[in-house]
């Protein structure tokens, strides 16, 4: 099988809960079949934090938190599922992003106008990072700052491939996963 063409897969998940780690499955039975050695390489990943769908104020706008108030939001894309977070050292993590956040206005609650992100996104890999299993994690956390009624949420694109999975592409694998 040769490479396909690019295609996205879309994953979404609510911070819906403040200090808890919470995860979503994105199946991915479809493009991978170790048995028939079809793996998914993951060519670039773009993200943001919005308000979800659940949000009172504006679903998909900016996030937002009370005057004064500073506060952080972190998410992570594993292949396993994990119960907390986990460094970029884990073997299991494929990408990983993090902000803080203030809103440093005396006034209602607005968008945070200060800050700072080491998301590095859109998260650009020069070969591409291999998969083999039939499901990834994307996961998130965020402290208690952020407005409740907002329903924080991190979406995510990736742009993909199937291809076969040879003996150079197996060692690969093997090295960046072991």
């Amino acid at each position: 099988m040769p490479k396909t063409d690019a295609f996205f897969i879309r994953g979404s998940a609510s911070a819906s809960a403040a200090d808890q780690y919470l995860e979503v499955e994105i199946p991915l039975g479809s493009f991978v079949d170790v048995m028939a050695n079809s793996v998914l390489r993951i060519l670039n990943i773009e993200g943001e934090w919005a308000q979800g769908p659940n949000s009172t104020d504006t679903p998909g706008g900016a996030p937002t938190m009370a005057q004064d108030q500073a506060g952080d939001a972190v998410w992570q894309l594993c292949t396993q599922t994990q119960t907390s977070l986990v460094g970029l050292n884990d073997k299991q993590i494929i990408a990983k992003g993090q902000l803080w956040a203030r809103n440093p206005d005396g006034s209602a609650a607005a968008a945070p106008t200060q800050v700072y992100s080491d998301s590095h996104l859109p998260q650009h890999y020069s070969e591409g990072y291999l998969v083999a299993t039939e499901s990834i994690y994307l996961g998130v956390e965020r402290s208690d700052d952020w407005e409740l009624n907002d329903d924080l949420t991190f979406n995510m694109v990736m742009e993909c491939q199937v291809e076969k999975l040879d003996a150079k592409k197996g060692m690969a694998l093997a090295l960046s996963q072991q």
